[in-house]
């Protein structure tokens, strides 16, 4: 051995040496956390200023200090305590860090499962220190300490404030913008100015038939005027709007949970106002409104996994609780799509270091090939979102043809030299109709667009791997951007364009618009604004939201919403790309799953953050060796379902099922972020949510098709067995009346230990008499009319609700005649243009039934 040999090799060892002292120290001094954006100490210190005046009995200096807080437009939001029965205990647990140092982290062999590549040992938490936290943007926090005042204290609040929003009210009548009304309702909820405006701005919605955001209004200012002993004809007004909404909306349960709970509000008020409410209800009962939609099915994005909203002139067939008919088989093969890999052209120069061909744990694929993909089926063309292009096939049975390819904006030096191999990464085609618009389009210069446009991602840039000596220093990450096109002509309309290509921030061509982040969710377009969750980078992982014009691609806003962490290189690089995260819009109310530590609700039309839920995800490892260790997942990518006031959500960092008070229920607005219920999972066998229908949920797994119990749920969306203590109210009155009307919704834990995620109520499993086998489920099912279809040991199979009986709906032999391998089918099921959709990794092929 020479000199320089004997100098380098011992050069190796010291730099091994300190790679792993700098690697065992991040493991000792772990500081990965959940940060809400806006979160600051300062917030909490001045509603605790608050908080110590009215304690002193300085109503007049509490009422101040709530009153800047209620109309700042700073973004500040606060941890607000869930179950603080009163001021005293609200103060102490907001001077007070809830949060416990966690024990040293035990270590446990990861199991291998199926579909997944073994790992080393992982750290995890013990179950019992698992946290979450509920984060109010400011304004509502200090509007739900004013809530919490003693009669004295709102009196006086009433007195400093009332008149100015009389004054701004009378702004109103003169030029009757209904911004003011918003104004008011927004800065003065609780003077008797405000009282109207909530009501008038809850009129509105009602006559635009937005009868569920109507009738959260109404409920809301019932609530309020009971405290304020209100008069039994405003009381009755009220109700009587309420139940009529619900009414409107085709709610019957919830019409009846009301109307039992409203009677007893009625008799409360004295046997006068009883008998004038029971004349209301008979005038109820004779009227015969239409109803709306069953929600048995839940709410969630049809676009996400393919499908179309119903109303499509070849949308598919709603059977039970707004779930998609099943075929009754034998299923025989439409057509076949091409070999998607076919259609690209792979660069003869692809760089393996540029492209990750060093095994890392994620998956790997054959050239040019696009993972996952999911089609959108519109009337009878079926569309595609690849890496590199769009492409649109005839849908027809029998037919199966590529109509057209649209180039995505890759720039020329990334085409054909990027392969998919992130686990993250989701691609979807969004369809916006402007023929669904209605009026806005005058308001928003729509009616300038072409009738239908495509939107999607695409690839702008991406990171290059660099290593030392085998040891991973950065890793691929690409930079997915967005891009709207002329459905009818397949022209670009505008793209976001990666800044880190710019030459200058500010200066950029008519179709390409700066983007500093990368695009994570898929798109949701509302009023001409298209939304998208993202990402970037600062320390800290960042995810955030963004509002899109649809005529310009450019920004109208952005949120952030949290900062977390994802895997690393052993030089304290970003070491894998941060999951896919996804948004649902109800009621002009965004609901962002990041994927990253926290779940938010935000205001669609101005970005204003109205609440954040923090769960303690599965802390990623420290690297110990050549490539980013990896966590154990337990969930596969799931966008959120809404049920009613709870939405449900499986986030790819985390081992729970969550269920989030949206604050739109019969509860109220003061639960709004607060998680009603848990299901664990860290046994790892359920992965894909489906949905619900008449009382279960259901999931698909690697081992098997599963349902949890949630048949005893109340209308509030609380599991019943929950013991409650109810919060004591200003005065005796009021608490008979509101106890009467809200029922739980005026009822808080008694456990001080309830942002414990172990302390919460947790679903039960439902039981199966089949046997499954292991690991032969590798893409999600479909929750269909008449059970749930999915594929298994090379064929397509359907189980019925019970969980009892299954058949095949597609024999081995016929899949394989048709060239498809379903034990590698990694998008998933779909049923549209009158056929199942199954999708592969390299292609598209379509069965259909003699029931289709």
């Amino acid at each position: 051995m020479t000199v320089a040999e004997d100098l380098k090799n011992r050069v190796s060892r010291v730099v091994a040496g300190f790679l792993l002292l700098l690697c065992v120290a991040g493991v000792l001094s772990a500081r990965e956390q959940v940060l809400v954006a806006g979160s600051g100490g300062e917030w909490t210190s001045r509603l605790l200023e608050a908080l110590n005046a009215v304690e002193a009995g300085d109503y007049a200096r509490g009422a101040q200090v709530l009153q800047r807080l209620l109309s700042s437009d700073e973004g500040g939001m606060v941890r607000m305590p869930v179950g603080a029965a009163d001021l005293s205990q609200l103060k102490l647990r907001l001077s007070s860090d809830s949060r416990r140092p966690a024990p040293a982290p035990a270590v446990r062999p990861a199991p291998a499962r199926p579909g997944q590549f073994a790992r080393p040992s992982q750290f995890s938490s013990t179950r019992s220190e698992k946290e979450w936290g509920r984060y109010l943007n400011v304004s509502s926090a200090a509007e739900m300490v004013l809530r919490m005042l003693p009669a004295q204290g709102l009196a006086e609040y009433r007195k400093l404030y009332g008149q100015a929003a009389g004054r701004l009210l009378r702004q109103y009548e003169e030029n009757g913008d209904p911004g003011i009304i918003r104004q008011v309702s927004r800065l003065y909820p609780l003077t008797e100015p405000g009282f109207f405006a909530r009501e008038l701005e809850a009129d509105l919605a009602f006559e635009a038939s937005r009868f569920d955001s109507a009738w959260v209004s109404y409920r809301a200012v019932l609530g309020d005027r009971i405290e304020s002993e209100g008069s039994p004809d405003v009381l009755l007004r009220l109700i009587e709007k309420a139940l009529a909404c619900l009414k409107l909306a085709g709610a019957d349960t919830l019409f009846e949970h009301e109307k039992e709970r409203c009677g007893q509000l009625a008799q409360s008020a004295g046997e006068q106002t009883l008998q004038r409410y029971q004349a209301l209800l008979k005038k109820f009962d004779g009227l015969q409104l239409q109803a709306g939609l069953p929600a048995d099915a839940g709410r969630v994005p049809a676009s996400y996994w393919g499908g179309e909203i119903p109303g499509g002139s070849a949308s598919p067939r709603f059977g039970a609780g707004g779930l998609p008919d099943q075929p009754g088989g034998p299923m025989e093969a439409s057509w076949k799509s091409l070999d998607w890999a076919s259609t690209v052209t792979v660069a003869a120069d692809m760089d393996p270091l540029l492209n990750n061909s060093f095994f890392r744990g994620q998956m790997r694929q054959p050239q040019g090939i696009d993972y996952p993909f999911v089609p959108l089926v519109r009337r009878n063309s079926v569309f595609v979102s690849g890496v590199y292009s769009i492409y649109e096939i005839d849908g027809r049975p029998g037919v199966g043809k590529l109509l057209r390819q649209i180039e995505k904006p890759t720039p020329p030096s990334l085409r054909g030299r990027y392969r998919e191999q992130s686990d993250s990464s989701i691609y979807t085609v969004t369809l916006w109709d402007r023929s669904r618009e209605g009026g806005v389009d005058r308001f928003r210069g729509l009616d300038e667009l072409p009738g239908e446009i495509l939107l999607s991602h695409y690839i702008a840039g991406f990171s290059r791997r660099r290593h030392y000596m085998g040891y991973d220093i950065t890793v691929s990450i690409p930079t997915r951007s967005l891009a709207a096109f002329d459905r009818g002509s397949g022209d670009l309309l505008w793209r976001t364009e990666d800044l880190r290509a710019s030459v200058q921030k500010d200066i950029y061509g008519p179709n390409e618009i700066p983007a500093e982040i990368s695009y994570s969710s898929p798109v949701v377009v509302r009023d001409g604004l298209v939304f998208a969750g993202g990402w970037k980078q600062d320390g800290y992982i960042n995810s955030l939201v963004r509002a899109l014009d649809l005529r310009t691609g450019k920004t109208a806003w952005e949120v952030p919403i949290s900062s977390a962490q994802m895997e690393q290189t052993m030089f304290g690089e970003l070491g894998r790309e941060p999951f896919a995260s996804f948004l649902l819009e109800e009621a002009g109310v965004l609901y962002y799953l990041s994927n990253l530590g926290a779940v938010a609700a935000i205001e669609s039309r101005s970005g204003r953050v109205l609440w954040v839920t923090a769960y303690d995800y599965i802390k990623p490892p420290a690297t110990v060796g050549r490539i980013p260790r990896m966590r154990h997942l337990y969930w596969g990518l799931n966008a959120p379902l809404l049920l009613g006031n709870v939405l449900v959500v499986a986030p790819r960092d985390s081992q729970y099922l969550l269920a989030i008070d949206t604050g739109r229920g019969p509860a109220g607005r003061g639960r709004a972020g607060e998680i009603r219920w848990v299901y664990d999972n860290s046994a790892g066998d359920l992965r894909d949510l489906l949905g619900v229908h008449q009382g279960k949920l259901y999931f698909s797994g690697p081992d098997g098709v599963f349902a949890l119990d949630i048949s005893s749920l109340d209308a509030a969306g609380d599991v019943t067995a929950r013991p409650r203590a109810p919060r004591p109210l200003s005065n005796a009155a009021a608490r008979k009346r509101l106890e009467a009307l809200l029922g739980s919704g005026v009822t808080v834990a008694a456990d001080n230990n309830s942002d414990r995620l172990s302390r919460l109520p947790s679903l039960s499993r439902i039981g199966s008499p089949l046997v499954w086998s292991t690991g032969s489920i590798a893409a999600r099912g479909l929750l269909t009319s008449s059970g749930v279809i999915y594929a298994s040991s090379g064929q397509l199979q359907a189980v019925d609700f019970e969980l009892r009986k299954r058949n095949v709906l597609l024999p081995k032999e016929v899949a394989v005649r048709s060239g498809l391998s379903l034990g590698d089918m990694s998008g998933g099921i779909h049923i549209g243009a009158g056929q199942i959709i199954i999708s592969s990794q390299r292609s598209l092929t379509a069965f259909s039934g003699p029931t289709f």
